[in-house]
């Protein structure tokens, strides 16, 4: 009787010569000189990776493979490696390993499948606005108008006056002067908005005699004030009119 027995990662393929069988198990009548071969087989094994993407898109992400091979044998060590493109962000693995280590390793004992988990980061775009002044300079929209933005969305700014104001610009996520602008979104982000508010010269020429009060008397004024006038001429004119 022959026994064929294998160690982990082989296979039996059979016997041949003065014995011809597949099976591992085989009897054998010895009644003269006999050769016989027993053939092994090294089992080969996949390694089959699976990309799942939580969001829009995620072409990007992948998973390397070190080493990188059609098939590996009992035993073998792999490496393996989430990458996820810019945007998004790992999640874990399930299948074969579990974890949530972007690089994990795995021992090959047989046909293995492996999922990687990718999800879509979701950003925020902030918008302060600053008045350098007394009330309100303006406002901003923002189109879309979204709670949370994803990479590479463009976001278009418009800053709104209200008299009396001038719009200083932008500066944080974006830089301009410009009362329209855009953001790319590459991360979350703060953009602020400055408002600054005018200050008017009121200048009173005298054409003749007399003198003229202003009340309130200030160095400047702001859009919306209300300045009384009062000519006096005194004892030697008369006042004629404003201009």
């Amino acid at each position: 009787i022959l026994n064929a027995s294998t160690i982990p990662g082989w296979s039996f393929d059979g016997w041949s010569g003065d014995l011809v069988s597949l099976l591992p198990t085989a009897i054998l009548n010895v009644d003269a000189p006999k050769y016989i071969t027993a053939t092994f087989t090294q089992d080969l094994y996949t390694l089959n990776v699976n990309i799942e993407n939580d969001g829009v898109g995620g072409a990007g992400n992948m998973v390397t493979k070190s080493p990188d091979q059609p098939t590996y044998v009992y035993g073998d060590q792999v490496q393996l490696t989430a990458v996820p493109e810019a945007g998004w962000k790992f999640i874990g693995w399930s299948g074969a390993v579990t974890g949530t280590n972007p690089t994990v390793n795995l021992t090959m004992l047989k046909s293995e499948t492996v999922t990687a988990l990718f999800e879509q980061e979701q950003y925020t775009l902030g918008v302060n606005v600053v008045h350098n002044g007394i009330g309100t300079g303006g406002s901003v929209s923002k189109s879309p108008n979204k709670p949370t933005y994803v990479y590479g969305d463009v976001v278009t700014l418009n800053a709104t006056l209200n008299p009396g104001w001038n719009f200083i610009g932008w500066s944080g996520g974006v830089t301009s002067s410009n009362l329209s602008t855009q953001v790319i979104i590459t991360g979350n982000t703060s953009v602020t908005a400055t408002y600054e508010q005018i200050k008017y010269d009121l200048n009173v020429t005298i054409t003749g005699g007399g003198t003229v009060t202003q009340d309130p008397d200030k160095p400047y004024y702001l859009y919306g004030d209300q300045v009384t006038l009062i000519a006096d001429g005194g004892e030697c004119a008369t006042f004629d009119e404003w201009g």
